[in-house]
This record gives structure tokens, sequence and C-alpha cells, in this order.
């Protein structure tokens, strides 16, 4: 079972668990670019997400953010994989093949619970990895389900794969841009739900 299996269950047990239901939902977390034009730090507000078993799904909450100088917003396709797509040939292929500009592991599921519920729904994403940027295979590994670090797992895997270590360093960096490109673009973005609903 992989993290948008967890994902789902989880998230299906909350929103059934609520009454009323929320007016709206919104998902966001890291992805890995599919596009050479979309690089880390950057962020994908999804116009439509693919990802089987279901299906493809058009996102029912309309997003706008105001421009801000220091932060790059792409609007466009994003796809979900049950799987990590770690390597630039399966990033490369997986871009080709469906069009999206990234990928994550639980966009689709989310989508498909909200439609099920009824309930108005968005995704954003900042992107982690480029395009040519190699993940280690068991970087999921690395967290639990819940998104608690696993640091005896992390500490393993580098001590049994050294060539990967000289890639924390920029890894951290990458995790700080992406963490304030994330906390800029939702700020912009709640707002200016919060706004419209109130006209």
């Amino acid at each position: 079972m992989g993290p948008g299996d967890y994902f789902a269950g989880a998230f299906s047990r909350y929103l059934d668990s609520l009454n009323p239901k929320p007016a709206w939902a919104l998902l966001a977390g890291y992805s890995g670019s599919l596009s050479p034009a979309v690089f880390p730090g950057e962020v994908v507000i999804a116009s439509a997400v693919a990802g089987a078993p279901d299906g493809n799904h058009s996102p029912s909450l309309k997003l706008q953010v105001a421009p801000q100088p220091d932060l790059t917003i792409h609007t466009g396709p994003l796809c979900t994989s049950p799987r990590l797509i770690a390597t630039p040939t399966e990033k490369k292929s997986l871009g080709k093949q469906t069009g999206a500009l990234a990928v994550d592991m639980e966009s689709a599921a989310f989508a498909g619970i909200c439609n099920r519920f009824k309930i108005p729904w968005a995704v954003v994403r900042v992107v982690f990895d480029s395009l040519d940027d190699p993940l280690h295979p068991k970087m999921l590994r690395w967290c639990d389900s819940q998104g608690r670090d696993n640091l005896s797992a992390l500490a393993w895997d580098l001590m049994t794969s050294p060539g990967w270590w000289w890639r924390l360093p920029g890894w951290g960096n990458r995790d700080r841009l992406a963490g304030k490109s994330l906390r800029q673009a939702l700020g912009g973005i709640i707002q200016s739900i919060g706004t419209t609903r109130a006209s």
C-alpha cells in the first residue's frame, strides 16, 4: 500500500465523519517536475488531475493568485502515480505520455473522494525535483504514512548507497525553497477564496 492509498483511506474516513461537510477542499504539497519548463520552487495549480483507477478529474474550485515578483506559478495538468517516479528517464516518459506538468502520489485520490462527497476542490503543488534530477529509489521509506521522519531508514539507505550523500545539502536547500514558495502561494490563494465567497 503506497502513500496515495493511505491518504485516500484517511481522507475518506475524515470527510465521512464531518457533518456538515466543508464548503471546499484544497490539497497542497510537493511534486516532481515532468516538464523542462517547470523548475524546483515553482508552483503548479492543477487544471486537471489524471490518475488510474479514477480517470481524469477537473477541479471545481477556481483559484486566483495575485502575481508575486519572486514566485512562478504554472496552471496546467497534473498526474498521480501509484509509485515514486525517481529517474529522469521515467519523468520524461511520463510527461510525454500524459502532458502533465508535474507528478504526485495523492491528488487523483483526493479529487475522486471530493467528487464523491460533492465538495468543490482544487490542487496546488510546489515542485521539489526537476525533470533531470534523480531521487533516491527508496526515498518513500524516509517517512511513515503520517509523514513523520523515519531517520533510521534514511540513515541506513544513505549508508548503504554512499553515492547519494553529496545530494543532501541540495535537497535541504530545495526543501526550504519549496516550503517558502508553497506558503506564499497558499497565502494568496486562501485569501482570494475567502474574498470570492464573501462577495
